[in-house]
């Protein structure tokens, strides 16, 4: 995909996100014991990760690679002002 992207600037884009654990919707367990181990494994909510990727898509970014705590941010924010 990478090289894909390198040989069409003019029409490919390519956005790698770095994800930690991924939390799934209605996971009542998962969101629960999410939270409490976050500082050893980062976590992101299933749509908080959707939204941002959908940003990111929209929106593009700066860097090739999106760490987690950007798609964090994105996705809460991105949420935030779709409400």
């Amino acid at each position: 995909m990478i090289d894909l992207a390198e040989r069409n600037r003019d029409s490919f884009e390519i956005f790698l996100a770095r994800v930690g654990t991924v939390i799934p919707k209605g996971d009542r367990a998962l969101s629960i014991i999410g939270p409490l181990t976050a500082g050893i494994q980062p976590i992101i909510g299933a749509d908080e990760l959707a939204v941002a990727m959908v940003d990111i898509a929209l929106n593009g970014a700066e860097t090739e690679l999106i760490t987690h705590e950007e798609l964090v941010a994105r996705g809460e924010v991105s949420a935030m002002g779709s409400g």
